[in-house]
């Protein structure tokens, strides 16, 4: 599952747009600059994982949007359309670091990302859950290395960069065992 979480409040998630799949083949475009309406994948980092957008589960709070998820592999469901979150950039611009976006599913179009309302994860956290809806939620692009002498205000294939969620003021993060066995204590 991946959710929104308060800075601080565990692991953050660095989303990659490492490999630019190219009919979702794959032939890498690294250091490529990212245009408006551009379709690419989404990678964690820490897991080396693509987001995916899951069409026969439903999300656990919302229950009228679809799941998502990280899986290992690269496809259709995992493909997302970055679009301004306002009107203020058109097709084939350039984006860049700080600008508001919103990602649109390829596999379901006039689908997106969407932050549910803050619900109570555990008696000292509270989060949201993102998932796949008609409703849209933006995200503000972060740099995630430390700034260099000159830095490069382009997002590019293979940027390492965060999503943070200005309503919410949380970045986005994963949650979860990232396929480790899970182990049951029976006493």
């Amino acid at each position: 599952m991946v959710k929104l979480k308060e800075e601080g409040n565990g692991t953050r998630i660095e989303k990659t747009p490492q490999h630019w799949y190219k009919s979702f083949h794959d032939k890498a475009y690294v250091d490529i600059v990212i245009a408006v309406t551009v379709a690419m994948p989404l990678q964690h980092t820490f897991t080396n994982k693509y987001i995916h957008m899951c069409t026969s589960q439903t999300s656990q709070v919302d229950k009228n949007n679809m799941m998502i998820m990280l899986q290992e592999y690269n496809a259709k469901n995992a493909q997302f359309r970055i679009l301004p979150q306002y009107k203020v950039k058109s097709e084939g611009e350039v984006v860049q670091i700080y600008d508001q976006i919103v990602f649109e599913s390829i596999k379901s179009p006039g689908h997106f990302f969407h932050a549910s309302a803050p619900f109570q994860i555990d008696h000292m956290t509270l989060g949201s859950e993102v998932n796949l809806g008609v409703e849209r939620s933006g995200f503000t692009l972060i740099r995630f290395q430390k700034e260099s002498l000159e830095p490069d205000v382009y997002v590019r294939g293979g940027s390492i960069i965060r999503l943070f969620h200005k309503e919410l003021e949380a970045y986005m993060v994963a949650e979860g065992l990232f396929d480790e066995e899970v182990t049951e204590d029976a006493r």
